[in-house]
C-alpha cells in the first residue's frame, strides 16, 4: 500500500497526539496546575447577516480585509532560555533526550517528521510543553522551535575509533 506524504503527516501527527497525550498524563513529572476553566473558551457558533443596503435591501460588498497579522519570527537565543527553563526537564540538557522525552539534538527524526520549522513551531504551540499544552505565547513557540530546529539540525559527534583488539600500550 502507497501512502502520500499527506497520509503520512496525519499518521504521524495522531500518533504523536496520542504519545504526546500519554506523556501528558506522566507530565514529565509535572503536574499541570487545577483549572476549572480552559485558557481559550469553547468557540461559540454564530450567525453572520450580509450587510445589506439601507435603501434597496441588496446586499452590499464586504469590507476590505486588513492585513493579516505578523507571524512572530523564532529567536534561536531566546529559544536556548526558554528550553532551560521549561523543556529541559523532559528533553535533557541541550536537547540530549531523557526517560521522559526524546533527543532533539542532531535529530533526523525531528527534521524528517515535521520538515520544516514552521510545521514544528504549530506542532509546540498546540502540543508543548507537555504539562501545559498550549500554554506557550506564539512568540515563545516561535522560538522554542527555532532552538530546536537548530538542535535537530547539528551533525551528530563524530564515532569514537575504536583500539585494535589485542593491542597493548
Amino acid at each position: 500500500m502507497i501512502f502520500t506524504q499527506k497520509a503520512k503527516t496525519r499518521v504521524f501527527l495522531i500518533g504523536t497526539a496520542l504519545w504526546l497525550g500519554m506523556a501528558g498524563i506522566t507530565g514529565c513529572g509535572h503536574s499541570a496546575p487545577p483549572s476549572s476553566h480552559s485558557k481559550h473558551p469553547p468557540a461559540r457558533k454564530t450567525s453572520v447577516a450580509k450587510p445589506q443596503s439601507r435603501r434597496s435591501g441588496a446586499p452590499t460588498s464586504p469590507a476590505p480585509r486588513t492585513a493579516a497579522p505578523a507571524v512572530p519570527v523564532g529567536n534561536v537565543k531566546a529559544g536556548a532560555a526558554l528550553f532551560q527553563k521549561s523543556c529541559q526537564s523532559c528533553h535533557g540538557p541541550q536537547g540530549s533526550g531523557s526517560h521522559s522525552g526524546p533527543a532533539l539534538k542532531a535529530s533526523a527524526l525531528v527534521i524528517s517528521r515535521f520538515g520544516t520549522q514552521s510545521a514544528l513551531e504549530g506542532f509546540i504551540a498546540h502540543n508543548m510543553p507537555a504539562s501545559n499544552p498550549g500554554s506557550l505565547s506564539p512568540q515563545q513557540a516561535a522560538d522554542a522551535a527555532a532552538y530546536v530546529w537548530h538542535l535537530a539540525k547539528e551533525p551528530p559527534p563524530p564515532k569514537k575509533p575504536l583500539g585494535k583488539a589485542g593491542h597493548h600500550h
